[in-house]
């Protein structure tokens, strides 16, 4: 009996230093698509990726050992500030994939595709093709141009700055937030604008047709054009959706970290 308090007895504070690790690690990779999945993976398949990660974390922080506190009402409050600061993180990367989604959806409104929304069977939310299919290519990106590498040596940075265990609150500052908004819209915009011009051009050229031929099917030949037309330039929207990538990643794991304070 007593040999088992030993072994308890050294296991415990590493097992609190461990916890707070993986609620960290859970609020900065909830919002990553392919582990939040909403419903597309499996729970236990991202139990057993989370545990991985906490243990591979710990191993590089040299296992840092740490009393756990003697009331729940103390231990409580650190797990919330660990879980908010991971999900800080997270939210400032998936921005990137946001980008993505809302370039798709722009694009494929102008495109007469508003209306080919499809139904996940496993999340019942609505998905528009367009935005799918760039969703699908930013993830690609990610993985291609070493996002994974950058984003484990921001976690690795970020728990360098703001060690475990700490009792003040962490999270980006005003300014920053309205930045990474503001370049959100920005980007969206920017890079949709091949799609939006050439759509908005043609609905002009109906709009003008329908006024020289009323007895015209402006809704059979507009669907056609529209869609014959956003296809054409939808590579160059790729293309900028490329360079966009390989300039945020270049800094990702500098950046990530750039816009935290502590909030007093």
């Amino acid at each position: 009996m007593t040999e088992t308090n030993a072994i308890y007895a050294f296991l415990e504070p590493h097992l609190f230093s461990g916890f707070l690790l993986m609620m960290r690690l859970v609020g900065a990779f909830l919002f990553l698509p392919a582990v939040s999945g909403g419903g597309r993976s499996q729970i236990p398949m991202r139990v057993m990726f989370l545990t991985f990660l906490t243990v591979f974390f710990y191993s590089a922080l040299g296992m840092p050992a740490m009393e756990p506190p003697a009331s729940a009402f103390v231990a409580g409050p650190m797990f919330i500030r660990e879980f908010l600061l991971g999900a800080t993180l997270g939210f400032f990367i998936r921005m990137l994939f946001a980008i993505a989604e809302g370039v798709g959806l722009m694009a494929g409104t102008s495109m007469a595709l508003g209306f080919g929304n499809v139904v996940d069977p496993l999340t019942g939310e609505q998905s528009p093709a367009i935005a799918n299919l760039l969703s699908l290519g930013a993830a690609l990106l990610f993985v291609a141009l070493g996002g994974h590498r950058e984003l484990v040596m921001g976690l690795m940075a970020n728990l360098q700055l703001f060690p475990l265990g700490e009792r003040t609150s962490v999270g980006f500052d005003l300014e920053t937030l309205k930045a990474i908004g503001q370049g959100f819209f920005a980007a969206s915009i920017k890079l949709a604008a091949p799609v939006l011009i050439v759509t908005s051009l043609i609905n002009v050229g109906l709009g003008l047709m329908a006024r020289a031929a009323p007895q015209v099917n402006i809704f059979a030949v507009g669907f056609a054009l529209l869609l014959l037309g956003g296809i054409l330039v939808l590579d160059t929207t790729v293309l900028g959706l490329k360079e966009l990538f390989e300039d945020r990643i270049d800094t990702l794991s500098t950046d990530m970290n750039s816009g935290l304070r502590e909030i007093h």
